[in-house]
């Protein structure tokens, strides 16, 4: 797909249609747009993203749907995006023009997506015209999924249309609902949404084919059962949206009590800014290390329970050493049997009455081996489960407690650390007393004091999604159960048993694709780092881990340890976002335009030359960057990717408003 040109209409701050063409040359694949902070690059952006999904843009990214709820919901947001200086028009809007989209059964040179916004009736219209006709297929399906599912899907947008610094968001992605979103995108990308789509079709139709069958009292419990489960979904979104605007505020008020924190240092003018960093920097290291300690806590938690109750541990142990040993020495009747009979063979050439004293003195000796120690049987476990208990215990007292005296002491250290830094910032702060550090304080403790709540409200919620995700789950096997119990009879029988089969078949196919596209991902991803990173042998390996819906992507260094990605610097993070886009791209096949605003923000010389020469020339046939001349894009960085650049465009900003000219010249871009 390519997109041919842009026409957008008093959207921020565009004033009245601003036009750009993207008629280029086939083998120059980079066009630049340029402007200062303020006039307009990021607007591009937005509007390509509302052009596409009006009001599902929040389902694209985050940050669009924190920007609506923040603006008091989607008409208010887009009154908002209205340019300020119009007065005369009421309606905003974009017009895109695409090209070398493959639509099954309409053959098309081009369609346009004309979406508008009238200011006074409050209404949202989109167009769609195919070679600059209406077409049935559009009105039929609906244009919403006609976008979704034959231009572009929602899912992978976030991959070619980006901020590269909030790019940096797929790199952090940890909680199981960022996994899951995440491996939806890849699903997309690589192409296996289609198989998941078509294996939860077949789903619905066994799920339906039983119902038929359900007796009345049963039908109406799953009735019942189905009302309760769509109820706890909603609840369970509400939820987790709650939860992720909360952490975000958490964010937003840590970042205002730091500013308040270094504003009040200055005032008690005890240290300079530059020392304050170096503490801050330091302070941060032992928080990124106290995270580092907490996820290997997390990851031997299995064996604490048998830590903190050591002393039931032990007696366990006991009872279980005590029963192994009473059954190791005792025997059995036919054992005895059997011992008397070889006993009896042995002596077999004594005879009479000092044979019967022989054999019944042995069988007294055998039997004082039972009664030699009496065992009250409390557990009576099979020897493979005393195997693995008495295994734990082993583990747990060598080298589990080692491990864990050393993460404690190594946490413990840590910690004492950053009370220390702690304590020294607030011994800054109270240096000097004055009537502006008594109010920066008293903001500071009140922010700090609002933080708190959050953090509580933060872990009441994580418990309620983790009880409301018991309960649904709950829900769906008592759904299950009721669907399962009931006969099917006749053709409905013949029916499932073959969409079974078809589903066990489809399932097989999609594992064996997930497995095949896994590994290639992880080598894409990894010679991808290794050849934009300028850190050698920094990443060892890639290791892609699948897990019910989820998808999550470990690096690890040479000693197979996993690289925390907080860890990482932005920069890096950045490096390896950019590295999964490349790979998707590679394994996938795809070409859709990319979009990247703020290109090179957060990369070093070195890290900028790679990503010129090796990334953007070759990640698609369509790159647009818009960077911030002199600052994210040097004239020796224009050099690098002249060969590859297409056309030039310069965004002008006159009065509040702002227009597009084509550049002709490389000194008049960089003016």
């Amino acid at each position: 797909m390519i997109i041919k040109k842009i026409k957008i209409s008093n959207f921020r701050s565009y004033y009245n249609e601003v036009v750009i063409d993207f008629t280029s040359d086939a083998d120059k694949n980079i066009t630049l747009i340029s402007g200062k902070n303020g006039y307009g690059k990021t607007s591009i952006l937005t509007s390509l993203i509302w052009g596409f999904y009006g009001k599902l843009m929040s389902k694209v990214e985050e940050k669009y749907r924190l920007e609506i709820k923040n603006s008091g919901g989607y008409e208010s947001y887009l009154r908002q995006q209205f340019n300020k200086n119009q007065s005369r028009k009421k309606k905003l809007s974009v017009e895109i023009a695409l090209s070398d989209i493959l639509i099954p059964s309409i053959p098309c040179d081009e369609i346009i997506l004309r979406r508008s916004f009238n200011l006074t009736t409050l209404k949202e219209e989109l167009k769609i015209l195919i070679d600059g006709t209406h077409n049935e297929l559009t009105k039929k399906i609906g244009y919403e999924t006609f976008i979704n599912d034959f231009i572009l899907p929602r899912e992978i947008a976030k991959f070619f249309f980006f901020d590269s610094e909030k790019i940096v968001s797929l790199a952090e992605a940890k909680t199981k609902e960022e996994l899951k979103s995440l491996s939806k995108a890849y699903s997309e990308v690589l192409g296996l949404k289609k198989y998941e789509d078509l294996k939860s079709n077949l789903n619905s139709l066994i799920s339906t084919l039983k119902k038929r069958c359900i007796a009345l009292i049963d039908f109406e419990k799953l009735a019942s059962l189905n009302e309760e489960k769509t109820k706890k979904e909603k609840e369970l979104e509400l939820s987790n949206d709650t939860l992720s605007d909360t952490s975000i505020s958490i964010e937003n008020l840590k970042s205002k009590s730091d500013s308040l924190q270094e504003k009040l240092i200055r005032e008690g003018n005890s240290i300079t800014l530059d020392e304050f960093k170096s503490i801050k920097k330091d302070y941060q290291s032992y928080s990124d290390q106290s995270k580092v300690i907490r996820k290997k806590l997390k990851e031997h938690l299995d064996f604490i329970p048998f830590i903190i109750s050591d002393q039931l541990f032990n007696i366990l142990i006991g009872q279980i050493k005590s029963e192994m040993k009473f059954k190791n020495s005792s025997l059995d009747i036919n054992t005895r049997k059997r011992i008397l009979e070889i006993f009896k063979d042995t002596i077999s050439d004594v005879h009479g009455a000092k044979k019967s004293r022989y054999i019944k003195t042995f069988q007294e000796e055998i039997s004082k081996i039972n009664r030699t120690k009496s065992v009250n049987f409390l557990l009576d476990f099979s020897n493979e489960i005393n195997r693995r208990i008495l295994s734990v215990y082993d583990n747990v007292k060598n080298s589990f407690s080692k491990r864990y005296k050393f993460i404690l002491e190594e946490e413990k250290e840590n910690r004492f650390q950053m009370n220390k830094i702690q304590r020294k910032i607030k011994s800054f702060e109270s240096k000097k007393s004055s009537p502006i550090n008594e109010k920066l304080r008293i903001q500071k403790e009140e922010i700090d004091q609002e933080i708190e709540n959050l953090l509580i409200k933060k872990g009441e919620l994580t418990y309620s999604i983790s009880e409301s995700t018991k309960n649904l789950s709950n829900i769906k096997k008592r759904i299950s159960e009721i669907e399962n119990k009931q006969k099917v009879i006749g053709d409905d029988k013949k029916k499932i048993l073959l969409t079974e089969k078809v589903l066990d078949r489809l399932s097989n196919i999609t594992k064996r694709i997930k497995v095949d596209k896994k590994h290639s991902l992880e080598k894409s991803i990894l010679n991808g780092l290794n050849s934009l990173m300028h850190k050698s042998n920094f990443i060892e390996k890639v290791n892609i881990e699948l897990f019910e819906n989820n998808m999550d992507i470990m690096l690890l260094d040479q000693n197979g340890n996993t690289i925390e990605k907080e860890s990482m610097s932005k920069g890096e993070q950045q490096l390896y976002a950019t590295s999964i886009l490349n790979a998707l791209v590679e394994v996938s096949g795809i070409s859709f335009p990319i979009f990247v605003d703020s290109p090179l923000q957060k990369f070093d010389k070195e890290h900028s030359e790679n990503i010129i020469k090796k990334f953007y020339p070759k990640i698609s046939k369509q790159v647009v960057l818009f960077p911030l001349i002199e600052k994210e894009l040097t004239r020796d960085e224009f050099k690098m990717m002249e060969s590859n650049i297409s056309s030039l465009y310069k965004i002008i900003n006159e009065d509040g408003s702002s227009y597009i000219e084509l550049v002709q010249e490389v000194n008049a871009f960089f003016v």
